[in-house]
């Protein structure tokens, strides 16, 4: 047998799942309380009725006995009236053949039983009048009891069923008012974490709802802070570093020029460059200068100058042939990430360098490949980590480890899904994705 999958059903958010666990409860206690209800009125109207079948047939009794039994029947269609408790013979009666009993009927049948009343046959009347027909026994002869139930049938309910659906309503409102408040807090904190793994610093939290959700909020808070505290030493410590490092720099590269040795001198300006570029590495990773305001960038224009800045046919261009749309970039930094990338593919990796474009109906994406050994599936993580370099095969020599991780923070920044592969003809192939506009 098929096993019924509940979750399916089931709303994705917190929020989703407290309303409908709190709706169905509530639905559940107004229908249970509507059935006890139900239930003790049941049987209030049937003693209240029984009592007045028993007084009728009591004083039936007492006056049929002073009557001679040949005269009766003719007593009884003198006494009958159309609205009120009615004895008929057997021979004169017309019972309904409905066996049909309401849960009502039932009820009063059942309390007459227990005051008792021997029923030998029950019909229930339903048009033109609701009537109950009972066959009893009246001095010692059978008889139909015929008892109009109008005034029972006739009761307006609906009063009744419009307020209790009124509150329900109400109290279904002030339910989902309730459950919204307290995922709040909650909505908020998932949000400020989103931001932080996004590598973001968000906003400390204001602590509000029950005392478990504030001690969530707080101890999240003091996480914010001292991640912040964290990272504004790394960067102090990182800016020092390479401030300091700069002057040094400078003198060194200004002696090496000045020595009459071409090839060591050539050598130690390699090494020299290495050093400067590790420092500017430094000093973008620690974010220095103001941030730079995002414009709809046409991606293209910041791709057709990069063949320029590279040795003739080491950089290719296959962009796509239909305009890609516009994207909202900020200009300089797209520039920093397509540095590094480009940088990375000759330094580690071989030439050509092949970038590439193109779209499809949900994303806009940009491909950088080179033809180097590539890099194993099991390292592309670990390569997106700040100061982590790759193997020795790769040419992992001397680099400072920041590279991709720049590249991966930017990628973050622009809106970008950074994805490494490794590319059918060999070599690192690295992809960005953006969600194409609207």
């Amino acid at each position: 047998m098929k096993r019924l999958n509940l979750q399916r059903w089931m709303p994705r958010t917190l929020f989703g799942r407290l309303a409908v666990v709190v709706i169905v409860t509530l639905l559940l206690s107004q229908w249970f309380a509507w059935g006890v209800l139900r239930y003790y009125r049941q049987n209030l109207v049937a003693g209240q009725l029984s009592e007045q079948v028993l007084d009728t047939l009591s004083e039936l009794e007492g006056q049929l006995e002073a009557v001679p039994e040949a005269q009766r029947a003719q007593w009884l269609r003198a006494y009958n009236r159309p609205y009120g408790p009615n004895l008929y013979p057997l021979s004169e009666a017309d019972p309904p053949a409905d066996n049909n009993i309401p849960a009502q009927e039932q009820a009063i049948v059942r309390q007459l039983q227990a005051d008792q009343l021997p029923i030998h046959a029950v019909r229930v009347q339903r048009q033109p009048n609701w009537r109950l027909w009972l066959q009893v026994d009246v001095l010692e002869r059978p008889y139909w009891l015929s008892i109009p139930l109008g005034r029972i049938r006739n009761e307006r309910r609906w009063p009744l069923l419009v307020g209790i659906s009124s509150f329900t309503l109400f109290a279904m409102l002030g339910a989902s008012f309730f459950v919204w408040r307290l995922n709040r807090p909650l909505r908020a904190l998932g949000m400020a974490s989103k931001l932080l793994a996004e590598g973001q610093s968000p906003p400390l939290l204001v602590s509000s709802g029950p005392q478990e959700l504030r001690l969530l909020t707080d101890q999240f808070n003091q996480m914010v802070t001292s991640l912040r505290d964290a990272d504004d030493a790394r960067r102090l410590m990182l800016a020092g570093i390479s401030h300091d490092l700069r002057t040094p720099l400078t003198r060194m590269r200004l002696a090496v020029e000045m020595m009459h040795d071409d090839s060591l001198r050539d050598g130690m300006l390699g090494d020299l460059q290495d050093m400067e570029r590790i420092v500017q590495q430094f000093m973008i990773y620690i974010g220095g200068g103001p941030k730079e305001r995002a414009e709809v960038t046409d991606l293209h224009e910041l791709l057709r100058p990069l063949p320029d800045k590279y040795p003739l046919g080491q950089l290719q261009l296959q962009l796509a042939v239909e305009a890609l749309p516009r994207l909202t970039l900020q200009p300089l930094a797209m520039s920093r990430l397509l540095g590094n990338l480009l940088d990375n593919a000759f330094r580690y990796g071989a030439p050509p360098v092949i970038v590439q474009t193109g779209q499809d109906a949900q994303q806009v994406w940009l491909q950088i490949r080179d033809h180097g050994q590539g890099i194993p599936e099991a390292e592309w993580a670990r390569l997106l980590q700040p100061f982590e370099r790759g193997n020795a095969a790769r040419g992992g020599d001397g680099g400072s480890g920041l590279g991709l991780a720049i590249v991966a923070r930017i990628a973050r920044e622009q809106g970008a899904q950074l994805r490494l592969a490794q590319a059918d003809e060999g070599g690192l192939l690295v992809e960005l994705r953006w969600p194409r506009p609207a």
